[in-house]
């Protein structure tokens, strides 16, 4: 007696696995590329961000290549932001900032600094008299309004 062929088994549920073929591997590089974290990648590609962690530790090759992409990616545009700071000041001075470690600082020469010092010697000096002429004579307009000093 012959047996009746087994059922076919049901469609898988979830999301679907992914398959280490060219397409695949072309995607996840594109997506490594433009920086793509593993989430975003995972999502990218339809499947849970574990799975594609578990893909990736399986086919440590697709791996090498999404991490190469993203490094070349990073050089590309570390290369194109030099060229531009050589027409572009605020590129240059932004990357001064970065790389350098530059900062916008306002220093004041020796004889600036003399100056405002001597500005501030004045007003304290301005101020004092004021309070010592108010200690001498509390309403000197000499109008019911003391403490109240004329300049």
């Amino acid at each position: 007696m012959v047996k009746p062929p087994k059922p076919a088994p049901p469609p898988r549920r979830g999301r679907p696995a992914l398959k280490n073929d060219p397409p695949t591997v072309a995607r996840l590089s594109e997506l490594g590329a433009i920086h793509c974290s593993m989430a975003e990648a995972a999502q990218a590609m339809g499947v849970l961000e574990s799975r594609l962690n578990n893909f990736f530790k399986e086919f440590p090759s697709t791996r090498a290549e999404f991490d190469k992409a993203s490094a070349l990616s990073l050089e590309r545009l570390r290369t194109a932001q030099f060229k531009l700071a050589q027409t572009s000041p605020t590129m240059a001075i932004f990357l001064g900032k970065h790389y350098l470690g530059q900062a916008d600082r306002r220093e004041l020469d020796a004889s600036a600094q003399a100056f405002q010092a001597a500005q501030s010697a004045e007003a304290g000096q301005r101020l004092r008299d004021k309070i010592a002429a108010l200690a001498i004579d509390p309403d000197p307009a000499g109008d019911g309004q003391a403490g109240e000093v004329a300049e």
